[in-house]
């Protein structure tokens, strides 16, 4: 996957102080976002259990403070994120587009049109929900290493009982990203189908009637769906018992938690408020890694589409223009056809024109005069 993700660098570089502001702040971002875990605990000890209202008024501004600047900070962090997003997409398009015009013509009749069109317009969109990832996938690790940070502060031992479920959690990211590239990649071939038979139905309309094939296009649309819905159906099973597997494992660190947590406090060796914003700081762990679960999902899409723009952009054009090219002088005696035969390099053995011969005179007109496809605009 992080192969597939390092081809994109060089559509990053021009924005590579976008994203390094974008990573910057998210380490003040993810320090906001562990603020309600100690506020919790002071709430707890110093006002309520002691009873004290002195610092009540500033426990409330403090919460609105946190929020003020979580405003600022979060919105300049997504913004510039969506610049990348943008421009990026924008560059990629144009570059696809730019290289598909220069192929020479016999790929636009062995590739189909809804497979080119996929690869220029739909392919990136994946690629979009890859990169808007980029914050996420910086400002949750730090969000749970702040996390992580206060809860041995808190209580060292509960701590190490949530480390348990951190490689059971690593093996379902693994094992369900590698499935879901599959899937995308097929899904992706689905659509490039689907939308060709849609193209050439609705351009030949006409042909269709004429010929009474509705029944037959619809078969064929109608497989294609059938197909899609199948492909699309096993991806959705899987992303969807990715999420409650994430939180039952995380569940099954939970229940040791509470056991132990409440001897501490009945023990004595922890606080009431000490207990609450451990719970509060391992139920805030829970989002970061299920987000990281959907980031998993999200970048297997998006490794699967860069692949394929990378591979259309492999295609090297069958007709090679001249290094040296000749300019063109005005035209003074004649144009001399001498035995020509040609054939389109997608069906090299039906030769469209053989052993043709002609001359064309300066200052006169010849008329080609054919059935259809008999070779005019071939030659």
């Amino acid at each position: 996957m992080f192969q597939s993700l390092c081809k994109l660098r060089i559509y990053l570089r021009p924005y590579f102080w976008y994203i390094v502001g974008c990573v910057l702040l998210a380490i003040p971002l993810s320090a906001i976002r562990l603020g309600p875990a100690p506020v919790v605990r002071y709430m707890l000890d110093d006002v309520v259990v002691k009873k004290d209202t002195s610092n009540l008024l500033w426990f409330t501004f403090a919460v609105i403070g946190i929020y003020f600047l979580n405003f600022f900070v979060r919105f300049t962090h997504y913004y510039l994120l969506r610049i990348v997003i943008v421009r990026v997409n924008q560059r990629l398009k144009n570059t696809i587009f730019r290289h598909l015009l220069g192929l020479s013509a016999d790929y636009f009749t062995t590739q189909s049109t809804g497979t080119l069109i996929s690869r220029t317009a739909i392919d990136p969109q994946h690629i979009d929900v890859g990169l808007s990832c980029i914050n996420v996938m910086i400002r949750e690790p730090i969000t749970l290493l702040f996390l992580i940070g206060y809860a041995l502060k808190l209580n060292w031992k509960l701590t190490l009982v949530t480390f348990l479920v951190m490689p059971v959690l690593a093996l379902v990211f693994i094992k369900t990203g590698r499935i879901l590239k599959k899937y995308t990649l097929k899904i992706s071939e689905i659509n490039s189908l689907f939308y060709s038979i849609l193209q050439e139905s609705y351009a030949g309309i006409r042909t269709i009637k004429l010929f009474r094939l509705e029944e037959y296009i619809a078969r064929k649309f109608y497989q294609q769906n059938e197909n899609y819905a199948k492909i699309f159906l096993k991806t959705a099973a899987l992303e969807e018992a990715s999420h409650p597997l994430v939180e039952l494992v995380t569940a099954c660190a939970l229940a040791p938690l509470i056991y132990y947590g409440g001897l501490q406090v009945i023990e004595g060796k922890m606080t009431t408020g000490d207990l609450f914003a451990f719970f509060t700081t391992f139920s805030m762990m829970i989002n970061p890694i299920r987000t990281m679960n959907d980031i998993n999902i999200k970048l297997h899409h998006a490794a699967a589409a860069i692949d394929r723009t990378q591979e259309i952009l492999q295609w090297q054009s069958h007709v090679e223009e001249s290094q040296c090219p000749q300019a063109l002088v005005a035209l003074k005696n004649r144009i001399d056809f001498k035995n020509i035969s040609f054939a389109y390099p997608d069906r090299p053995q039906q030769f469209v024109l053989q052993e043709v011969s002609f001359t064309v005179p300066h200052q006169q007109v010849v008329a080609l005069v054919g059935a259809s496809g008999a070779g005019k605009s071939s030659l």
